[in-house]
């Protein structure tokens, strides 16, 4: 398979320059808490810090800032007067420019008495390995994690002795009163807080209750949902900004809404925001772009919210308020918006006849008039069956030549105003069957209908309604609906796969699986019963957390290789890989498709630095080549550990020089490129 064949020598020296800036510039300045150095002179300016948020290093986001919900919460604890610091190991440190050995040095010389991890699934494993060495460190450093994957997969995560607690969903009221009583040198009571989760060793049961969802307007009138960054702040920023996503260098993410009232069983927001969808007040958004524009000098925003698009009302009042206000500012939605939003939709025609604003051109001329200019579409299948029976959206049911047609006629409409406007499609393919709550089984997805969804892609890229395209293989991720309609065997499958056979463990891991299975026969049948695996992780919990850590493996691998290894009742999943590698070639692959690439590496970059940072991002992430199976396992990407930069090194050495393992088609499979993404990742909620 070729990797930018008309380019390749382009592409080595992008990544070898930007590497090469990141380590002498890290090595040269950093600030504020990311200066390993002064620390002691950190701590002697700020008094001391009660508590550290750390986001861990992910490969699809490097150097960029983190979701906006870190940021508010610590906004809201500094406002109640608890002493908060931000450390995104996304960016570099510097000396020790191991993560790991710098933030253990911020814990002692800072005097912090609790750490707040934000988790994704990604490099949970490497993660949770990190966290247990630093416990051993600092035991009287209380732990807390926090962010989609522990709201989506708490169970996995309790039984850690290093973790003291979980909180689960929104975190803007449940963590700033844990936080206050263990500052004033109190455990609350297991269960006393709503949204914070335990588990009691003593009398061996997990605590914990769902809070409510927290009340925007409010926030919003306090001034709390505002990013609040020192000069020193923004200057490490700015200095190491990598890229993430199609954004690129320019990402400055802002959340408008939260919620979503649709059930894809893929996904699981409704865990972490509810269904109920919350909007911001205009003024205060529109009021929050303008401080940015004029205290950060921003004019790029990502909008990173599930159902922006879902209220057009909202969207033509703020589009009317920011154009209105003369903001000079460009904005896109890359979390995805739905494409019935973008025309033949109920809810989209109702308002276009109540408001009188004519058709959908005129509307979407009103958002590129307030800055739009590009977004990502859940079109996910090229199947009608599909989408309709196995992805589950919710609310009308268009055919492809609908979907066509809206985003032929997006893309028409930008063309027309000379807008540089990008679409990027979201497709999966490998759909499991699906079991109903009144028993109807429903057939999962055929070979036929995955190469529908390849025909699909190709032809709205042959008519240029599609730039770019994220295709992933499915696999069923906890706290969704396709979680719950996998049997409890099939769950047990999941969990012990990547769980070492010669691992000590194992067999009483095993032992557990049959013991399950054996006393709930019944739940085999059902997708609906959650106690049998209540039961599994309370066992599990009594046994060692190198062997929950190996569990937790599972999780990490469902952005990886979890696809090839699992087995579901459906295509092969290597002939799904193959599939997948074929529609990236296709689709990315020719002289044309490659300088496209590079024109918008280009276009979202505003100086050399930043073009080298996202052109070897871009190419290590969107080219097929790249989106190979990782190599040996135990040697994760540098992006996604706590490794020592000078292990990462020598790792990186001795890939160059192994020779390249074939899979058992005759697939090479890489051993330097990010892992593959199994099962589209989380879209930040």
């Amino acid at each position: 398979m070729r990797i930018f064949p008309h380019v390749k020598p382009a592409l080595r020296f992008a990544v070898k320059a930007a590497d090469l800036q990141l380590r002498i510039g890290s090595r040269l300045r950093c600030y504020d808490i990311y200066d390993g150095d002064n620390l002691k002179g950190f701590a002697a300016q700020s008094g001391g810090i009660d508590v550290i948020l750390v986001a861990p290093p992910m490969a699809d986001r490097e150097g960029a800032l983190l979701h906006p919900g870190i940021q508010i919460l610590q906004t809201i604890l500094r406002n109640r007067g608890i002493s908060c610091e931000i450390v995104n190991y996304n960016l570099p440190v510097k000396h020790p420019a191991d993560p790991f050995e710098h933030l253990s040095r911020a814990i002692t010389e800072l005097g912090v008495k609790v750490l707040g991890v934000s988790l994704y699934s990604q490099a949970i494993k490497a993660t949770m390995r990190s966290l247990s060495r630093l416990k051993a460190r600092h035991r009287e450093l209380v732990v807390v994690l926090g962010g989609p994957h522990p709201t989506e997969a708490h169970l996995s995560l309790l039984g850690l002795r290093f973790i003291d607690y979980v909180v689960r969903s929104e975190a803007e009221t449940s963590f700033p009163v844990l936080l206050e009583a263990i500052i004033s040198g109190r455990r609350p009571q297991h269960g006393s807080i709503p949204g914070v989760y335990s588990y009691d060793r003593i009398g061996g049961r997990t605590h914990g209750a769902p809070s409510d969802f927290v009340d925007l307007h409010e926030l919003d009138r306090q001034g709390l949902m505002r990013f609040r960054l020192r000069p020193s702040e923004t200057a490490q920023y700015r200095r190491f900004r990598g890229a993430h996503g199609l954004v690129g260098p320019r990402y400055w993410p802002t959340s408008l809404v939260r919620g979503c009232p649709y059930a894809c069983t893929y996904c699981a927001a409704k865990l972490m925001s509810g269904k109920r969808l919350r909007y911001r007040e205009v003024e205060a958004v529109v009021d929050e772009l303008a401080h940015y524009r004029t205290v950060y000098g921003q004019r790029h925003f990502s909008f990173v919210d599930d159902a922006f698009t879902q209220d057009y009302s909202y969207v033509r009042a703020l589009c009317e308020a920011i154009c209105a206000r003369g903001l000079d500012i460009e904005w896109t939605t890359d979390n995805g918006i739905r494409y019935e939003s973008l025309g033949h939709g109920r809810m989209v025609q109702r308002f276009l006849n109540e408001s009188g604003i004519g058709d959908m051109s005129a509307l979407v001329n009103l958002m590129f008039d307030a800055g739009w200019r590009g977004t990502s579409v859940g079109i996910e299948s090229g199947a009608m069956r599909v989408r309709s029976d196995l992805v589950r959206k919710g609310g009308k049911l268009l055919g492809n030549d609908e979907i066509f047609e809206s985003l032929a006629t997006l893309k028409q409409l930008a063309k027309r105003r000379a807008i540089d406007f990008y679409i990027n499609g979201y497709l999966m393919v490998g759909f499991p069957p699906l079991v109903l709550p009144n028993g109807k089984r429903v057939a999962g997805e055929t070979a036929e209908e995955a190469r529908e969804t390849y025909a699909f892609v190709m032809r709205l890229r042959a008519a240029g309604a599609l730039d770019f395209v994220n295709l992933s293989i499915v696999i069923p991720l906890p706290g969704t609906d396709m979680w719950d309609h996998l049997s409890i065997a099939q769950r047990m499958q999941i969990l012990i796969a990547n769980v070492p056979l010669d691992h000590p463990e194992r067999p009483a891991l095993e032992a557990i699986v049959r013991d399950v299975l054996a006393a709930y026969p019944a739940a085999d049948e059902t997708c609906y019963d959650d106690f049998p695996e209540l039961v599994f992780w309370e066992r599990v919990y009594r046994l060692s957390d190198d062997l929950q850590i190996e569990i937790n493996g599972a999780y990490d691998a469902f952005n990886a290789d979890a696809a090839y290894r699992i087995t579901l009742d459906r295509p092969d999943g290597q002939a799904l890989f193959a599939l997948r590698q074929q529609l990236l070639e296709d689709f990315y692959g020719g002289v044309v498709n490659e300088l496209k690439l590079v024109r918008h590496v280009v276009r979202r970059s505003e100086n050399l630095h930043d073009f080298l940072t996202y052109f070897s991002y871009f190419c290590r992430t969107y080219l097929p080549e790249t989106k190979r199976i990782r190599g040996k396992a135990g040697v994760p990407p540098a992006a996604t550990t706590l490794a020592s930069a000078a292990q990462v090194r020598s790792n990186r050495r001795a890939q160059r020089r192994a020779p390249v393992p074939l899979r058992p088609n005759g697939l090479r499979r890489s051993v330097s490129g990010p892992r593959l993404e199994a099962g589209r990742p989380h879209r930040d909620p």
